[in-house]
């Protein structure tokens, strides 16, 4: 156990490394084993160097998830355009107003563009599978024709 003395000492110490630029690591090097308890106690106040401080990787999509949300938009829509979780989104804007809620006639209107894209895509889609299954019967029944007219002119032959 350190007495009082020791203890300043240390954070004299501890805070001098630090202002310099050092790391915990480095400092925990330079003074000598110690807990991080210890350690953390005494540079309590003195923020670390700017070089140990990692970026946060999405800042950009940040803001433009906080603009999204100020344009009224809701987290689904701008997860999406964000290309990004939603939970993520929740954590970037949760702190902001909530948007008023839609009016009847605009909650319409959004659905239906919303069925008119899916459509869009759905129908291709469709066509392309109507196409396949017409061909694949179409086979079947020439195969099946053919059949038909081989047995029956097999039959005509024994008679």
């Amino acid at each position: 156990m350190r007495t009082k003395q020791e203890l300043e000492l240390l954070r004299e110490q501890a805070v001098t490394l630090r202002r310099q630029g050092k790391s915990l690591r480095q400092i925990k090097q330079i003074l000598g084993p110690m807990s991080n308890v210890t350690l953390h106690d005494a540079l309590r106040g003195v923020p670390p160097p700017d070089w140990t401080l990692r970026p946060n990787a999405k800042d950009e999509q940040r803001a433009k998830a906080r603009e999204l949300r100020a344009q009224g938009m809701d987290y689904e829509e701008i997860a999406t355009a964000l290309g990004v979780a939603k939970s993520s989104v929740s954590l970037w804007v949760r702190d902001l107003p909530r948007p008023a809620r839609l009016s009847y006639a605009e909650c319409r209107k959004r659905s239906a563009e919303g069925a008119q894209r899916y459509w869009a895509a759905e129908r291709g889609v469709r066509a392309a599978q109507r196409a396949a299954d017409r061909a694949a019967a179409s086979a079947l029944t020439s195969d099946a024709a053919v059949a038909s007219i081989a047995r029956s002119k097999a039959g005509r032959k024994r008679s």
